[in-house]
């Protein structure tokens, strides 16, 4: 009989001990630091929703904090790719939703769940999304493999200083690449509003959308795609991919490495107060600077010289005439443009520059 209870003891207690850390890494993963006391005595990692695909959806049942937690699989949640919040994002209270594919778009699956009463500091990440929308309405689908990420939050600024959001999104988008790709960093620039480059070609765009809801809750979806694996064939401007230009990363190193650096830049722009400093980052890694730029309103095209953006993120030109016109949307060529060809504004490279259709 003593020979039989010490292997089963011992298993039991293997048991024992496989449950316990499989509870710690569920509550570290899904409950943050800053509103949960469920905290990993030990450390605070990464955790890979690989490992445990299970999301805890919150429901407040009465004031005065009763709560009740369901575990289960979303239908879709990410069993592909192994996406991870930051540490200090995990820390700091926000929350990740993973898919490996997302039907329609993850800027429309984060404002559902907002108009649903879901929280701030949301991520709804994807490596493909199948109904991807880009500025004005246009349509975008990338392959698997590609990031797609949309962050709700609900900034606390005047409604006029809300699409300044996107420069801070510019700027953490182009420190988290060169943070996971080092060798990279002489060849990426910000191209006004916010779309990231890498030797001129478009790697990375956003969209960002607003609301309000009930009771006057105003919220911004920040929508980013980033071309990791692959860039879109037949676009009518110069395209990029991560993968391609030698960096050895995937979706979810990006968007870790993203959801750390927004922590960053969006603590520095404090709800607008912080835009003066924002937008010297974004100049800091602009392109085009100093440059010829032409910027298509419906029949008409304005053309100058790329000069600046104000503080409120409005593009700068200063004209032919020497009058400064500051520009808020458009269809953007910057080079020698001679002409725009068609709704997508193509640019094409004349005298060695390299042309980008920035779209807002």
């Amino acid at each position: 009989m003593p020979g039989i209870i010490g292997p089963l003891l011992r298993q039991a207690g293997r048991a024992r001990r496989f449950l316990g850390a499989m509870e710690r890494d569920i509550a570290i993963e899904r409950f943050p630091t800053r509103r949960n006391r469920l905290v990993d005595q030990n450390s605070l990692k990464t955790r890979k929703l690989e490992q445990f695909p299970i999301h805890i959806e919150r429901e407040w049942l009465q004031p005065g904090g009763v709560r009740q937690e369901a575990l289960h699989k979303p239908e879709g949640a990410s069993t592909y790719m192994r996406f991870s919040l930051a540490p200090q994002a995990e820390a700091t209270g926000y929350r990740l939703l993973a898919f490996d594919v997302v039907e329609g778009s993850t800027n429309t699956d984060a404002m559902e769940r907002a108009r649903a009463g879901a929280e701030a500091n949301l991520w709804v990440v994807t490596s493909q999304q199948r109904g991807g929308r880009g500025r004005r309405g246009r349509s975008w689908e990338g392959p698997r493999g590609n990031l797609a990420a949309s962050l709700l939050v609900e900034p606390q600024c005047e409604p006029g200083m809300t699409a300044t959001i996107g420069f801070v999104a510019g700027v953490a988008l182009h420190e988290a690449v060169r943070v996971c790709a080092p060798h990279l960093a002489d060849s990426l620039r910000v191209k006004w509003p916010n779309d990231l480059l890498i030797n001129g070609g478009k790697a990375s765009g956003m969209l960002l959308e607003s609301e309000v809801l009930q009771r006057g809750r105003r919220v911004v979806v920040i929508g980013v795609g980033v071309n990791v694996v692959a860039a879109p064939e037949g676009a009518p401007y110069a395209v990029a991919s991560l993968q391609q230009a030698g960096a050895h990363v995937n979706a979810a190193s990006v968007f870790e490495a993203l959801s750390a650096t927004w922590l960053e830049y969006f603590a520095l722009w404090d709800n607008a107060r912080g835009m003066r400093r924002i937008r010297d980052e974004w100049l800091s890694r602009a392109h085009g600077v100093g440059g010829a730029v032409a910027i298509q309103f419906g029949d008409e095209v304005i053309r100058g010289v790329f000069e600046t953006i104000d503080a409120a993120g409005q593009l700068v030109v200063r004209l032919p005439t020497g009058e400064a016109r500051t520009i808020t949307a458009g269809d953007v060529q910057f080079g020698d443009v001679g002409s725009f060809r068609g709704e997508a504004a193509a640019a094409r490279p004349q005298d060695g520059a390299s042309q980008n259709a920035a779209r807002i």
